[in-house]
């Protein structure tokens, strides 16, 4: 007969093994609206890169958020902004080939229902007029200028492969402890993150779905409808390529492409739970070059 001692050794020895199993191959233990971390990251800092997009004739926007960066410290470099009303569109249906201001001083119109190629610098994309419940109006060259960036920031990190970023468009105004929330932020994340919002806004009147990560982080689930805005975010290269592959067809704005990412569960998003920036959407909107361009939030 086996020895009750040899049964507490074997309870011990399974124990370990299904302990370990579960260590090495879940990320979090849910527990009502609340996740328990199992296994968190860290980012180095030399493994991070942080980029301020600009437009080419908007410097004094740059020279604004530069200087809030150098007050805190934090190197960075300018990407520069693809300008939506110099892209080049193709009109399949047509032939016809057209750019951005032709959009905006009415030259050309864009149809509904319709399929239009999008010429970004290093890649091209399917743009497909669909109109639904959700949008019901083609986009703008403001839109595309914007969505055309972030793809290009995008294949930026994969093709130098950079493993982290931080991305922050030129008319944010960072908050006092920025610094410091940040250096903390980054010291304990998620394994499974792919981005973290540190702005974000989502459809009014509708539940935000989120699951608390840590004292600063929320998870957002999917089933959200639509969260917006691209002022401020944390990527990986692994959520850079998903988001890239994912976005190369599209017919909403960038925000919204991503929104869908999320809801598809093609990405994992969190947000920051404190304000880590702001922006003129929660300012003075008037105050935006990508408003001033046509962008609407809906």
């Amino acid at each position: 007969m086996i020895s009750v001692s040899v049964y507490k050794l074997l309870l011990i020895l399974l124990i370990v093994i299904v302990g370990g199993y579960f260590y090495y191959n879940y990320t979090e233990l849910k527990i009502g609206s609340y996740i328990i971390p199992i296994k968190s990251d860290s980012i180095n800092q030399d493994e991070l890169k942080t980029y301020v997009i600009n437009l080419d004739r908007t410097p004094e926007r740059y020279k604004k958020v530069k200087k809030q960066l150098d007050d805190f410290g934090l190197k960075h470099e300018r990407f520069s902004a693809v300008d939506g009303y110099l892209l080049e569109l193709h009109d399949t249906s047509k032939s016809a080939t057209f750019t951005g201001y032709d959009i905006k001083d009415g030259k050309y119109e864009l149809q509904p229902n319709s399929r239009y190629l999008i010429r970004c610098p290093n890649m091209e994309l399917e743009y497909l007029s669909n109109f639904d419940d959700i949008i019901k109006r083609t986009l703008t060259a403001g839109e595309f200028g914007c969505y055309c960036s972030h793809m290009e920031m995008w294949h930026n990190m994969a093709s130098q492969n950079i493993k982290y970023a931080l991305v922050l468009e030129d008319d944010i105004t960072l908050e006092d402890e920025f610094s410091k929330n940040f250096a903390e932020l980054i010291t304990n994340l998620p394994k499974d993150w792919d981005i973290i919002y540190l702005y974000l806004g989502y459809s009014p009147g509708k539940q935000f779905n989120k699951i608390v990560f840590n004292d600063k982080l929320l998870k957002i689930m999917p089933d959200n409808l639509f969260i917006y805005a691209t002022a401020g975010y944390l990527i990986s290269k692994k959520g850079a390529e998903k988001l890239m592959k994912y976005s190369s067809s599209f017919s909403y704005p960038i925000d919204n492409r991503m929104s869908q990412a999320l809801n598809e569960r093609i990405i994992n998003a969190y947000k920051t739970k404190s304000l880590y920036i702001n922006t003129p959407l929660s300012q003075d909107p008037r105050d935006s070059t990508i408003h001033e361009m046509g962008r609407n939030i809906f």
